[in-house]
C-alpha cells in the first residue's frame, strides 16, 4: 500500500552510512576473525557493519578487486555496533550501520571523524490484502492515523522489532513521530513532551501483537526452532526404525517373559481342555463315518480300526505339544530373520551431517524464508511423530498378533487330522508361518530404506533432502502394513 509522500519522507532513514574512525590506518588493526572476506590484496580494511548490507556486498567485492584492496566484513546488529562505538579499544577502520542513528547514539567520544550517507531506505508497513480491503485501505493512500484508527476500533494488530535494538523498529518508531507530529522539519524536544502525542504513541503501539530484538536474533530464534524441530524428531523416528530389527528377531519367550507366561498359562488350562473335546468329537465323528461308509458295516475292514487309533494318538500327540510346535515355527522363523540381519549394511539413521549442512545453508537465508520453512519444519515434525507411532504399533502389533494365535492355538491344532474339518488346522499353521517371516518381509524393507536413506543428496537442497527422508519414511510405514497380506499371500493362509 502506498503512504501519504510527507510520510514517507519522513519513514526515510539513512540504510548505510561508510565512516572512517580517526587514527585508524587501514590494514594495522586485528578485528579478529571476519564473517566475510572480500578480494586479496595487500591492504586490508576492516569493516563491522548492520547485517542488512550483506546483500551489497557484489558491489564491494567489484570495488575490491578493482583496487586491491582486501575487505574483512564482520556483522552484528545496530545495537551491538551502537555498544561498540562506546569502548576505548574498536579494532575496526570503518562502522556501517544500517542507519545514522546509531552513530548519533553510539559515538558519544566524536571519535568518527568523516560520514558518508549512500543509500536510504523506505520502513514498509505490510497489511494482508484481505484486512486492506476490509479496512478500505485499497486503492488509495494510507496515512498513520488511518492505522491509529483501525488499532483504536481493533481491526488491526502488527508484528514489529524493538525500538531500542533494532534499526527497522528504531525507524518505525521515528517515523511514527513525525507522521503524527505533522511531518515537521526538525522534531525538538518540546514536540516530544506532547500529551497528545505520548497518549497516540501509546495507543498506536497498543497494536504490537509480537516484538523482537534485532533481525538477527529473530533470525537466530527461528533457526533454533527449524534445527530443534528436526534434530529431536528425526531421533525418535531413527530410534523407532532401528529397533524394527531388534523387535522382528525376538521371540514370543524373550519378547515378554510376563506376557509369554500369561499366554501359555491360557493355552494350557484354559483353551487346551475345550480342544480336547473338539478332538473327542472330530475323532468320534470320523469313526462313525469310517464304520458307515463300508456299506454300513457289512463290509468292515479291521484294519482301518488300526488306522483310525494311530491317527487318534498321532492328534493327542500333537494336542497335548501344540505349545511346542507353536514356539517352533516362531523359532524357525526367527533363525533365518537372525541370519538374514546383515542385509541391513547402511545406517538408518539421518546423518548429523545432513542437518549441520541444513543449518549452514540456513544461516545464510533472510527472515522471510525462514519463517517459512519454520512453518515446514513444524509440519514434519507432525509427520514425524504420527510416522513414529505408526512404526511403533505395526511392529509392537505383530508381536501381540503372535501371542493372540498363540493362545487359541489347541483349537484349530485338534481338527488337523480330520480330512473334512482338517483344512482349519492346515490354514492355521499357514498363518503362523506367515506371521512369522512377516518379520523377514520387514526386515527387507529396513534394509531398503537404509539404502535409500543413505543414497539422498545432502548438497544444494538440504530442505529437499529433509522432504525426500519424510517421503522415504510414509514409504516404508506404507511396506511394513503391506507386509502381512504378501507373507499370508505367499503362504496362501486365509
Amino acid at each position: 500500500m502506498k503512504m501519504k509522500r510527507g510520510f514517507i519522507g519522513c519513514l526515510l532513514s539513512i540504510f548505510v552510512i561508510l565512516t572512517m574512525f580517526s587514527g585508524c590506518n587501514v590494514g594495522s588493526t586485528d578485528g579478529g576473525e571476519a564473517d566475510t572476506v572480500l578480494g586479496g590484496g595487500s591492504s586490508v580494511l576492516r569493516i563491522v557493519s548492520g547485517s542488512e548490507n550483506s546483500e551489497l556486498e557484489p558491489i564491494l567485492e567489484e570495488f575490491s578487486d578493482r583496487e586491491h584492496v582486501r575487505i574483512e566484513m564482520t556483522y552484528m546488529g545496530s545495537l551491538d555496533i551502537m555498544r561498540l562505538l562506546g569502548e576505548e579499544d574498536i579494532p575496526y577502520d570503518a562502522v556501517w550501520p544500517a542507519s545514522s542513528l546509531w552513530l548519533t547514539v553510539g559515538d558519544t567520544e566524536h571519535r568518527i571523524k568523516h560520514a558518508e550517507s549512500i543509500s536510504i531506505s523506505p520502513v514498509v508497513f505490510g497489511i494482508r490484502k484481505s484486512l486492506a480491503e476490509e479496512l478500505g485501505f485499497v486503492g488509495r493512500e494510507v496515512s498513520v492515523n488511518d492505522l491509529l484508527e483501525a488499532i483504536r476500533n481493533g481491526k488491526l494488530r502488527f508484528c514489529m522489532t524493538s525500538a531500542t535494538q533494532s534499526n527497522s523498529g528504531a525507524s518505525a518508531y521515528i517515523g511514527f513521530l513525525y507522521a503524527l507530529l505533522g511531518n515537521p522539519e526538525v522534531i525538538t524536544s518540546e514536540d516530544l513532551q506532547s500529551d497528545e502525542l505520548r497518549a497516540q504513541m501509546q495507543e498506536l503501539l497498543s497494536g504490537v501483537d509480537r516484538s523482537s530484538g534485532s533481525s538477527d536474533w529473530l533470525k537466530e530464534l527461528l533457526i533454533d526452532g527449524i534445527m530443534g524441530n528436526l534434530e529431536g524428531l528425526f531421533d525418535y523416528v531413527n530410534t523407532q526404525v532401528g529397533e524394527i530389527a531388534v523387535q522382528v528377531g525376538t521371540t514370543p519367550a524373550a519378547w515378554n517373559a510376563g506376557v509369554f507366561s500369561l499366554i501359555r498359562q491360557l493355552s494350557e488350562t484354559v483353551i487346551l481342555p475345550i480342544a480336547g473335546l473338539v478332538l473327542t468329537f472330530v475323532a468320534t465323528y470320523e469313526l462313525i463315518q469310517m464304520l458307515l461308509e463300508k456299506n454300513n458295516m457289512h463290509e468292515f475292514d479291521v484294519a482301518n480300526i488300526y488306522k483310525w487309533i494311530f491317527k487318534t494318538a498321532c492328534a493327542i500327540f500333537i494336542l497335548s505339544n501344540t505349545f511346542n510346535i507353536v514356539m517352533a515355527v516362531f523359532d524357525v522363523s526367527q533363525t533365518v530373520i537372525a541370519q538374514a540381519g546383515g542385509l541391513i549394511q547402511g545406517s538408518t539413521d539421518i546423518t548429523p551431517d545432513m542437518l549441520a549442512e541444513l543449518e549452514t545453508t540456513l544461516e545464510g537465508m533472510d527472515v522471510g524464508p525462514l519463517i517459512g520453512l519454520w512453518l515446514q519444519s513444524s509440519i514434519i515434525g507432525v509427520t514425524m511423530w504420527v510416522l513414529g507411532i505408526v512404526i511403533f504399533v505395526l511392529v509392537y502389533g505383530r508381536m501381540l498378533e503372535i501371542y493372540i494365535l498363540t493362545s487359541l492355538a489347541p483349537i484349530p491344532m485338534a481338527t488337523i487330522s480330520h480330512r473334512e474339518v482338517g483344512q482349519m488346522g492346515q490354514n492355521y499353521l499357514r498363518s503362523l508361518f506367515a506371521v512369522g517371516f512377516q518379520g523377514l518381509l520387514i526386515l527387507v524393507c529396513v534394509a531398503i530404506y537404509a539404502v535409500l536413506i543413505q543414497g539422498i543428496a545432502t548438497g544444494g537442497d538440504p530442505i529437499g533432502a529433509i522432504w525426500g527422508i519424510v517421503g522415504y519414511t510414509v514409504l516404508l510405514c506404507f511396506m511394513l502394513f503391506k507386509t502381512g497380506s504378501i507373507a499370508r499371500s505367499i503362504f496362501n493362509a486365509h
